[in-house]
């Protein structure tokens, strides 16, 4: 579109006209800037280009300008006065280089995305939450991580810890197949022990897979005793009254601690420093699940973008 020029009658200057809804200096209006950017939701910058004649640095300015990721939005929040419970998880952006995700798991609300996992940078983020949010955040929700732990006890004081069901119980299956590698080891090349079996819940498996997992453990009782543990901390989930379920993570610590096996010993050992955090889940049934879900998304923005060189355009555009 081409703007006309004029000259004024009266003091002789020459202006341009304006078009309503474009600034001053811009020549794209505010609504095609937000048709690139539902273009880039999906899709690659490059695929987004083909697909609007726009080229990548300007897509990346509106980026820029549309999504503020460092800055926390509690205006949903600010609406009602309820009980907040957050998440915490980290992804990696590239190899061992993590970044932090934090959502707000009872409103189901991604809160922000942090460039590192640095302690620094998460202070940083805790001041420009509201005093009246922040006294409201009554449960982090995280992994089985010591350093994520700390940074709530921290930062987070108010806050009861959670620990995340589902990591609970993929360590549980973790430390099955770590049994069972061990196990393969020994018996040398040749003799395969399958390692989807194990990990099947009690009540999915078929008559043939019982079986075949009785015969299994006849031929390796210690993998009837991690099998178990695993069932054993499924149950205490199951149970609707926080006094039940600690009565069945007494008895699985106890009989790991007896036990003379090393490694179902530091197993129990690990279920014990997280007692209280495991056991808190049973307040508010608080998972994780939501920030899982997000995870995943970054994970398919990465996916769909051949990965980022710039981690900030990467936060930006899994924002959007």
């Amino acid at each position: 579109m081409t703007k006309r020029r004029f000259d004024c009658d009266h003091c002789g200057r020459v202006f341009t006209e304006r078009i309503g809804g474009i600034k001053y200096r811009h020549r794209i209006s505010q609504p095609a800037k937000e048709q690139v950017l539902s273009h880039l939701v999906d899709r690659s910058f490059r695929a987004a280009t083909k697909q609007t004649g726009i080229g990548y640095h300007s897509s990346r300015r509106y980026l820029t300008e549309k999504v503020t990721p460092f800055i926390w939005d509690w205006s949903e929040e600010l609406t009602n006065n309820e009980d907040i419970s957050l998440g915490m998880d980290e992804i990696s952006f590239s190899g061992h280089d993590m970044i932090r995700v934090l959502t707000n798991v009872s409103g189901k609300k991604l809160k922000t995305i942090l460039p590192d996992d640095t302690r620094l940078t998460l202070w940083r983020a805790v001041k420009w939450i509201p005093p009246n949010i922040y006294s409201r955040i009554k449960e982090v929700a995280i992994d089985l991580s010591r350093e994520n732990r700390l940074c709530v006890k921290k930062y987070f004081p108010q806050a009861k810890v959670v620990a995340d069901r589902f990591h609970v119980l993929q360590y549980a299956k973790w430390q099955i197949n770590e049994e069972r590698t061990a196990l393969a080891a020994q018996i040398g090349r040749g003799y395969k022990l399958p390692k989807g079996l194990f990990e099947i819940n009690r009540e999915d498996l078929t008559n043939l897979e019982h079986l075949k997992l009785k015969a299994w453990f006849s031929s390796f009782p210690s993998l009837r005793v991690y099998w178990q543990a695993k069932e054993t901390l499924r149950d205490m989930y199951r149970q609707r009254n926080k006094a039940k379920a600690a009565k069945i993570l007494d008895g699985l610590i106890a009989r790991m601690a007896e036990s003379h096996d090393r490694d179902l010993k530091k197993w129990g050992r690990t279920l014990a420093r997280w007692y209280e955090p495991i056991l808190n889940f049973f307040d508010k049934r608080t998972t994780n699940g939501f920030t899982e879900g997000v995870n995943t998304k970054l994970k398919l923005v990465k996916r769909i973008s051949y990965g980022f060189r710039n981690r900030e355009v990467f936060i930006r555009k899994a924002m959007l």
